[in-house]
């Protein structure tokens, strides 16, 4: 046989020879990632992550083994591999929003906010039918109290999934901070639809009645906390608060001392009970409440504020101005503070 022909004889049986192995590690890789699937499902991670890193050794463009074994690295909290094989997934596709949402879940999780939020937009680009990725994006704008753009992706959250009772409760929270109650009551009582036992939620729909001047809807849901969680300090300082706004000076002092006994190094529910005194016109126990509150923390703005209140009232102006002047020098409103009798 001339050399030529078996030349091509040989070129062309290693070319199917190649082309044969291909074909067996390409069956083998979907045997590997089958496997991995299947472990993946009865929790069996370490084995899972096994197979799906067999798949790619043996077809490294599966790109579904890539997106598997982010996930399951997820699943395990092995958030740093799980960002690393996602990335590889993602210079093959391109346009799969769930896999910038698991990026982005990773990197939160991980403490990572500035890249978290990055990829959560990415995620609502590529294709804005997560709804969990708008919520999360919300969440950290919420967190940067840019309240007004965290609104909106609240708003875009719930427009893809009104079944989330946490969804409400982000959208009641961030119409509490802008002030906006009534709002922050319809949302809170959507939220409860979902989250009917949430102390929390009870508690901060008690505050907004309260905040709304509807005294009576406010003392119905911040008891009801105290129902659900007789050790709920917030709902007692709100009570006392609500009833110190009504002149109730008595009753408040009781909620606040109340809370105090269930946590006695609140300065909080000191200061308010030093108000009450105060108001109540018991200066003494007012001083006492106050000179208290700075021995245990000589930077609480808020205790020289009001210590400077009752030494005016007792005609103490020089005493008033120190603390007041201390008050300054921590951080407090100067608006609140009558300078003027300090000149």
């Amino acid at each position: 046989m001339p050399k030529r022909v078996l030349k091509l004889l040989i070129i062309i049986f290693l070319a199917i020879q190649s082309n044969l192995l291909t074909s067996q590690n390409a069956i083998f890789a979907f045997e590997n990632y089958n496997k991995g699937v299947s472990l993946f499902k009865i929790y069996e991670y370490d084995s899972a992550i096994y197979y799906f890193n067999e798949a790619i050794r043996l077809k490294p463009d599966l790109n579904k083994a890539y997106y598997n074994l982010a996930v399951t690295y997820y699943t395990k909290t092995d958030y740093a591999n799980s960002i690393v094989v996602m990335n590889s997934y993602l210079q093959s596709i391109k346009n799969n929003n769930k896999a910038y949402y698991l990026k982005a879940r990773a990197f939160h999780l991980m403490n990572e906010i500035d890249s978290a939020f990055y990829n959560y937009d990415k995620a609502i680009s590529v294709g804005n039918n997560l709804p969990q990725a708008s919520f999360y994006k919300g969440l950290i704008l919420y967190e940067r109290n840019d309240y007004s753009t965290a609104l909106n992706y609240f708003n875009s959250a719930i427009s893809l999934d009104n079944q989330k009772g946490i969804y409400f409760y982000n959208r009641a929270l961030t119409y509490d901070k802008l002030q906006e109650y009534d709002k922050a009551i319809e949302n809170y009582l959507l939220a409860l639809e979902f989250l009917n036992d949430d102390v929390e939620i009870i508690n901060n729909l008690g505050y907004c009645y309260f905040k709304n001047n509807n005294s009576k809807d406010a003392i119905k849901y911040l008891k009801e906390a105290l129902q659900l969680d007789p050790n709920y300090i917030s709902a007692y300082n709100n009570l006392g608060l609500l009833y110190l706004s009504m002149d109730n000076f008595n009753e408040a002092i009781s909620y606040f001392s109340t809370a105090l006994g269930i946590e006695n190094n609140n300065l909080i529910l000191m200061n308010n009970i030093g108000v009450a005194y105060y108001k109540l016109g018991y200066f003494d126990k007012a001083l006492k409440e106050f000179n208290n509150i700075i021995n245990r923390d000589d930077t609480d703005k808020t205790a020289y504020f009001n210590r400077g209140n009752v030494k005016e009232f007792l005609l103490n102006i020089e005493g008033a101005c120190d603390d007041w002047q201390k008050a300054l020098l921590l951080g407090i409103d100067e608006n609140i503070i009558p300078l003027n009798l300090c000149k």
